[in-house]
């Protein structure tokens, strides 16, 4: 018996066999999947786009080899002239054909972008992305609001060598999406977008140039904002494919206001700074309002979206996905600069804090010293404290309150704005809570929604392109806005 590791899932296992790379468990849920390929579909898939390039008068040295004879031979046609692919690289793809022909299936699996490995992806057959906090991993969406089941991605060597293809012919494209192709400069707009969102989304709203280039230093925050930057190209454009699809264009009304906003805005600095072109500018700002022209009609037209507030009160509580939670806060800002006070000062502070957090201790009402002692501007506004869910407070103060059972106190929590006593409470939700909560709920559903519609689309992603691209760095002198 042999010990290798699973390149799916990536336990261990042992085999007598020489040649397994996969652990029984997953072999046996790949037989189960109805999605793979036989050497006849590829073959078929092949003819046809053999045909089809020969009608458009296309290059003939770039179409595949789909001879009707060679059924036996590997699937190489196309392989040697991408530039992407090193040699080392195609032998295993060749390898991986000639294993897999015996079961007549020309199926490479590749190791799941979550388990953190570094791993050649030249083309996708698209998988769904669930959103799992900050990470969107690989998933099969079962049901809208069900937890996706995580899978592995997987390409088949007809597609690998399409992208290959492909992607000579299109050598500025990253992506190419049911025919649509994302060049770099776009795919740059949504990976900053990405970034900045990732960065949101782990309380780094105040961080200091030093602190985000830090974050960016840890490879898996890059990958992730990679690969959310990818699910986003895919969601926005199928929508606007979908979009069409339907009937859903633009008025003259609504064409008139994106001119008179490109020509109010778009000047030669606002293209440098987001380094687009008008076009693109005005591609980003079509293609978001058919969308949301899109989400009107399929949001109207389905009863999954009609949610009562009820249903959303009690999904919201049974996720655990908010909590409310009060504190007093002692800052420890210059109140006209907004700079950190001086050491001494922010001693002061803390021995202040700590006082109070004894009282507490000892007894004295919290709500009490809260309305006596804290200095947060929004305390008249929430005198009940704040309902959030996770990304949506600096991390420290997050982490603390989320810790906390119901009316538990923390010890002391210091944060960028200061020094928190916090006081975990029973949820409480008010009406702009549901209503905020059962947009985001339809928010995902539709989004779910596009992202079904998406598995019916051919989606090429160029990855040696795409993972060339790194987060944009500062320099030690500003705060991120």
């Amino acid at each position: 018996m042999e010990k290798k590791t699973c390149k799916i899932c990536g336990r261990e296992f042992e085999t007598e066999i020489e040649d397994a790379e996969i652990c029984p468990e997953c072999e046996n849920e790949q037989a189960e999947e109805q999605d793979d390929l036989t050497i006849d579909e590829i073959e078929n898939t092949a003819e046809e786009m053999s045909v089809g390039e020969t009608a458009d008068d296309t290059e003939t040295d770039e179409n595949t080899d789909d001879d009707a004879d060679g059924e036996g031979e590997p699937f190489d046609g196309g392989l040697e002239s991408d530039e992407n692919l090193s040699e080392e690289e195609i032998l295993a793809l060749e390898e991986e054909a000639r294993k897999k022909e015996a079961k007549r299936k020309k199926i490479i699996t590749i190791t799941a972008a979550v388990a953190g490995a570094a791993v050649l992806v030249s083309a996708v057959l698209f998988v769904p992305f669930k959103k799992d906090d900050a990470v969107y991993k690989p998933a099969t969406v079962v049901n809208a609001g069900e937890k996706a089941k995580v899978i592995s991605k997987r390409t088949n060597l007809f597609t690998l060598i399409q992208s290959s293809i492909e992607f000579a012919k299109n050598p500025d494209a990253d992506m190419i999406i049911g025919g649509e192709k994302i060049d770099k400069s776009l795919f740059e707009y949504f990976y900053e977008r990405a970034q900045y969102q990732l960065l949101m989304k782990n309380g780094m709203s105040t961080a200091s140039n030093d602190e985000i280039n830090k974050f960016w230093d840890n490879d898996e925050n890059t990958k992730t904002a990679l690969t959310n930057a990818k699910r986003d190209v895919i969601t926005f454009v199928v929508a606007k494919q979908k979009a069409a699809e339907k009937g859903i264009t633009l008025t003259d009304e609504e064409k008139s206001s994106i001119d008179q906003y490109i020509s109010s805005y778009v000047n030669d600095e606002f293209l440098k700074q987001m380094k687009l072109t008008k076009e693109q500018v005005k591609y980003i700002l079509e293609g978001s309002t058919l969308t949301s022209k899109l989400a009107q009609q399929v949001t109207g037209e389905e009863d999954k979206y009609n949610l009562t507030n009820e249903q959303v009160e009690a999904y919201v509580k049974a996720n655990g996905e908010k909590i409310t939670a009060k504190h007093i806060l002692f800052t420890t800002l210059d109140q006209q600069t907004y700079q950190p006070l001086p050491d001494e000062k922010k001693a002061e502070v803390k021995k202040k804090a700590q006082e109070t957090l004894d009282k507490i201790k000892n007894g004295e009402d919290f709500d009490k010293l809260m309305n006596e002692l804290s200095e947060d501007p929004g305390l008249k506004q929430y005198p009940n404290g704040y309902t959030f869910g996770k990304g949506e407070m600096v991390e420290g103060f997050e982490k603390a309150a989320f810790a906390l059972k119901d009316n538990e106190v923390s010890d002391l929590v210091e944060t960028d704005y200061g020094i928190h006593i916090i006081k975990r409470v029973p949820l409480t939700l008010s009406d702009s809570d549901i209503q905020n909560a059962k947009s985001e709920l339809q928010n995902a559903l539709f989004e779910d929604e596009i992202l079904t519609w998406a598995k019916s689309v051919k989606i090429l992603t160029n990855d040696a392109a795409i993972n060339a691209s790194k987060p944009a760095t500062y320099g030690t002198e500003t705060k991120a806005e």
